[in-house]
């Protein structure tokens, strides 16, 4: 199965060739086995636990004292029950962070859980967690730390890679199967001021040694890549390939363009996963039992993730009593319906389909209204389709309803309700014949649609004045939300005549009020770009959130508009580092573009 409420869609199409599926050459590179089972996965758990809990920190100092850790209610099965009511198929465990405390009774460290008061000294975290997955039916991974704070031996390369190679082996011995095997790539001195230098060619070889099965993450794989953010947003553009050739986890890692959208040309199928926290924190902190991601949230961090043919690692952290807290549980439930209300009905199985030469037709018998489509390509036989469209049938013709680059593993498409009889995709660029499933087409409850586009909006008579332009108010002061923005003091206001940011600095956020002049009626998609948040609003209404402090990241949203003047804002700041922020806009018979000055005005 693929989204929630879908079984398998209906035999693939070779777009532009009669030939039979198995008779089909693949067009590498492909993934293997193992690569094609963890895609399967599509959704799982982060659990980050440990002394940080306790501390109310996210980064330990190695320096914590074991005593520390004592959850005083800890359940492994209340996690996992929690995760696979919600549909969640694999669990993977912080067995060691940063600061080298280990969930495990390790042989070769002190600073463990046989240290601590919790169980009198003879508990076993991942021996709970592993036991409560294998019994629940859900896949047991661990993340294991290569950065260790407290290990006196980190910064003495060969003697600490030894170290580390001792403790994941008792990791991936003495615990059962392993799906994955999570590294990221911080690194820091030792305690004697020394860098170190990790041996991952023999990590690697000892993870296919013990564990042949698992998939092995870091920023360059080998199996499984960062997206390059922590917000859980895969690029609109997703492929599964990179080049990781004299590239290495953490500093020297590809660049955040190639991990985030991929190389179309990559070298190496390593596809992306999509890591972001339910709350603000990784670990648990009281303060933030009531920030907790709202569904609609959880949702727009889905449809960027696996609506984007990437898998979603979604970050639970347990509270102190060893529980994940009832509000994330709740949440967790709560995100879970909304997924399978959304796709509960497939408006267009069993329906006739027609093979053309660019793609193929789907011809549903009746009017239908719909906001969700979802497209596959056979990952066994590579990824292929770079650029495609979408068209109804509207009044004797062709209209186009929605248009997107990669399909990959899955590519989830949503719209402004429409009314649908009969529907084309049409394949514009491929790498090679394409292989792509019939669609699932799917009507969303009313609290999860996009404003209808057969409800437009009406045109706002605006009058400007002659020189095009916005009125951009800065507002200085250092923030990680655009919440609330407009209570802040304004430092200044000026004229611009498109949505500058360059040059801005840290600690700056601008909001750009004027209008935008829509040449047709139909649904109109904004997308921004931004380092770090955006959101764009119009006549009101907001079109694309993409608020929060992260890199150069891309989010889009739909409405209908009428032809004519509609008012817009969009705010944007940025906390630290680069300032970027690009907007661009498509509709009907406009491609994908920035938002033309001559289209902007006050």
């Amino acid at each position: 199965m693929s989204v929630p409420g879908i079984a398998l869609l209906v035999p693939l199409l070779a777009a532009c060739s009669t030939m039979q599926q198995s008779s089909v050459a693949p067009c590498p590179p492909v993934p293997s086995a193992r690569q094609l089972e963890w895609r399967s996965l599509e959704r799982c758990a982060f659990a980050h636990f440990g002394v940080d809990t306790f501390t109310d920190a996210e980064w330990g100092t190695g320096t914590e004292r074991e005593s520390v850790f004592n959850p005083t209610e800890f359940d492994a099965k209340q996690w996992v029950r929690a995760l696979k009511d919600s549909g969640f198929r694999g669990l993977i465990l912080t067995a060691k962070h940063h600061d080298g405390f280990c969930l495990w009774p390790s042989k070769f460290t002190d600073h463990s859980v046989a240290k601590s008061p919790w169980k009198n000294g003879k508990g076993d975290v991942v021996r709970e967690v592993s036991d409560a997955c294998r019994e629940a039916g859900l896949k047991f991974g661990v993340y294991l730390s290569p950065w260790d704070r407290h290990e006196p031996s980190y910064g003495d390369s060969p003697r600490y890679n030894q170290h580390y190679v001792d403790q994941l082996t008792e990791l991936l011995t003495n615990y059962g199967p392993i799906f994955e095997v999570w590294w990221d790539g911080a690194c820091g001195e030792g305690p004697n001021g020394k860098k170190q230098e990790y041996d991952w060619p023999r990590f690697r070889e000892l993870v296919r040694k013990l564990q042949p099965n698992a998939v092995i993450f870091s920023d360059v794989g080998p199996d499984v890549r960062w997206v390059g953010n922590e917000n859980g947003f895969a690029g609109e553009t997703c492929w599964g390939m990179i080049s990781p050739a004299g590239k290495v986890p953490g500093i020297g890692a590809p660049s955040e363009k190639e991990l985030n959208e991929g190389l179309i040309d990559g070298t190496t199928w390593i596809p992306p996963e999509c890591d972001v926290s339910i709350r603000p924190g990784w670990f648990y902190h009281s303060s933030q039992d009531a920030q907790i991601k709202s569904v609609r949230k959880l949702l727009e961090i889905w449809y960027a993730s696996v609506g984007r043919g990437a898998n979603l690692l979604l970050n639970v952290p347990p509270d102190r009593r060893g529980l994940f807290h009832e509000n994330d549980v709740a949440r967790l439930k709560e995100f879970d319906g909304a997924l399978k209300s959304i796709f509960a009905d497939d408006l267009a199985r069993g329906h006739p389909l027609a093979r053309t030469t660019d793609g193929f037709e789907l011809d549903l018998g009746r009017e239908v209204q719909a906001d969700h489509l979802v497209l596959r390509e056979d990952l066994a036989l590579g990824q292929r389709v770079a650029r495609f469209h979408v068209d109804r049938f509207v009044d004797g013709e062709w209209r186009e309803l929605v248009r997107a680059t990669t399909i990959g593993n899955q590519r989830v498409l949503r719209f402004p309700v429409s009314k649908l009889s009969r529907l084309r995709v049409v394949i514009e660029d491929a790498r090679a014949p394409a292989q792509v499933s019939a669609p699932g087409l799917y009507l969303a409850p009313p609290a999860y649609r996009l404003p209808s586009v057969d409800e437009l909006l009406p045109a706002l008579q605006f009058i400007r004045r002659p020189d095009p332009g916005l009125v951009r108010t800065r507002y200085d002061g250092a923030r990680t939300s655009l919440e609330n923005l407009f209570e802040s003091s304004p430092a200044g206001v000026d004229d611009v005549a498109g949505f500058e940011v360059a040059n801005a600095g840290e600690n700056v956020a601008f909001a750009f009020r004027g209008n935008v002049e829509v040449p047709a009626d139909g649904a109109w998609t904004f997308f921004t770009k931004s380092d770090d948040g955006s959101r764009l609003s119009i006549d009101g209404r907001l079109v694309v959130d993409n608020d929060g402090p992260h890199g150069l990241q891309e989010q889009s949203g739909a409405i209908g508009l009428k032809a004519g003047w509609h008012a817009l804002t969009l705010e944007w700041f940025n906390g630290s580092g680069s300032a970027g922020l690009e907007v661009e806009w498509s509709g009907p018979k406009t491609a994908r573009t920035p938002i033309p000055n001559e289209r902007l005005g006050r």
